[in-house]
């Protein structure tokens, strides 16, 4: 088992033992979090923001974004969305191409 992940389960299980993680989650974080900094991680300050939609539904990327806090992981998320959405799309053209070929 990796450093790595003896430290992770080692950051959840201080904060379980102290946080419910479903019923106080700020606080469970906030405790993980820590505790991965005190054991030397590099860790970037983060915000739970309430998120609701007045819709019946919402795309997950732009919930996504409405969350994100700063620049570089807004341009970030928007270049992983906007390469996921190319890739799905060239899948989709490739999956269609290879059946049309099929039928002749």
């Amino acid at each position: 088992m990796s450093m790595a992940l003896i430290e992770l389960l080692g950051a959840e299980r201080a904060a379980s033992a102290k946080h419910d993680r479903f019923a106080a989650t700020k606080d469970w974080c906030g405790l993980s979090v820590d505790v991965l900094g005190k054991l030397g991680w590099a860790v970037e300050a983060f915000a739970f923001a309430e998120h609701g939609t007045a819709r019946d539904e919402f795309s997950m990327d732009k919930s996504a974004l409405d969350v994100i806090a700063t620049g570089a992981q807004l341009a970030i998320l928007v270049r992983t969305i906007d390469t996921l959405k190319n890739s799905a799309r060239s899948i989709a053209r490739y999956a269609s191409s290879k059946s049309r070929r099929r039928r002749t």
